[in-house]
């Protein structure tokens, strides 16, 4: 097979010479050079994908904050925190949303933190109530409880002849 080779310069046919300017015609303008392309728009999906992306990044963080405050469970009960002001001054310098939460609610989220240990100390203290005797806690004064004082007034003793009875034999 034969090759072609490129064509350097264009071929002129004279037969399509264009023809002077007759009978007062202007020649035809020559072509206008289209504008430089512009870039296009991101196609739609791409700019879906970022706010679904954006959405679940806004919905994890904001599951975070919620485990370290519960009562905030929307956006909106950021805004109505006291120091808002504060916390979206430092969101709009590039901190995400739960360090931000932590900066400006440090002193709240620790003062929550000792409460709970307290309240888990008292709780832990109380929890060995149902350790006491069968007839109610015994009063350290007495050493009986009254249960046992009631078995002993079956025997015919008062509650101060029991008293002074358990006090005689138990070494106190």
């Amino acid at each position: 097979m034969e090759e072609l080779q490129p064509v350097q310069e264009p071929v002129e046919n004279p037969d399509l010479q264009p023809e002077p300017e007759a009978a007062g015609t202007p020649p035809d303008p020559a072509p206008e050079t289209p504008p430089p392309a512009q870039p296009l728009p991101p196609p739609d999906w791409e700019r879906r994908m970022a706010l679904e992306r954006a959405d679940r990044q806004l919905d994890d963080q904001l599951r975070q904050i919620g485990r370290l405050a519960p009562e905030v469970t929307r956006f909106e009960d950021l805004t109505r925190m006291p120091d808002f002001d504060k916390f979206d001054r430092l969101v709009r310098g590039g901190l995400d949303l739960v360090s931000a939460f932590k900066l400006t609610q440090y002193d709240r989220l620790m003062d929550r933190q000792v409460q709970a240990a307290r309240q888990a100390a008292l709780n832990a203290a109380r929890s060995t109530g149902h350790l006491a005797p069968a007839g109610g806690r015994a009063r350290p004064e007495e050493g009986l409880t009254d249960e046992e004082l009631d078995t002993w007034a079956k025997f015919g003793l008062s509650r101060e002849e029991a008293r002074r009875y358990h006090r005689r034999f138990s070494g106190r």
